[in-house]
């Protein structure tokens, strides 16, 4: 699956065209230096497509779409000891990795890339600061995109 399959999605479920806001180039470029790390081509993409806006679609989420994403990196770290307290309460023997990257939060659960994985277009993970789960929610960030049609 493409940016351009998702966008096509989001026209199915209602998102007109003049919704679709994307960041500029060197928006992206200054949050890859942020992180420290390459980000996925594929989120790029999203980021360039529709970082700012996409309608409807993500608004839900609390750090999904630029503004507020470049507003939470401070918290990356905060967000991953939290998880990481509740994983080692719940003895799985699991932990999130330093170089886990949080693109969105919404109720308690937060979703995030391995930026060790450097596939263009990587598995979403999905991590819960109240319990002792960590999965796979989708099998490519472009998958994850289209999981509830926006």
């Amino acid at each position: 699956m493409t940016i351009d399959d998702v966008m096509d999605r989001l026209r199915k479920g209602g998102v007109r065209d003049d919704q679709f806001a994307g960041c500029d180039s060197t928006e992206v470029a200054w949050l890859e230096e942020a992180v420290g790390l390459p980000l996925p081509d594929s989120y790029k993409e999203f980021l360039l497509t529709f970082g700012r806006s996409a309608g409807k679609f993500g608004r839900d989420f609390h750090f999904f779409l630029f503004d507020s994403l470049r507003l939470v990196l401070a918290d990356q770290y905060k967000i991953r000891r939290s998880i990481n307290a509740s994983l080692e309460d719940g003895g799985s023997g699991i932990y999130i990795v330093e170089e886990a990257f949080f693109f969105a939060g919404c109720s308690g659960n937060f979703w995030l890339f391995d930026l060790r994985d450097r596939r263009s277009n990587p598995p979403g993970y999905v991590a819960s600061n109240e319990g002792d789960v960590v999965r796979v929610v989708a099998w490519s960030f472009t998958e994850f995109l289209v999981l509830d049609e926006g």
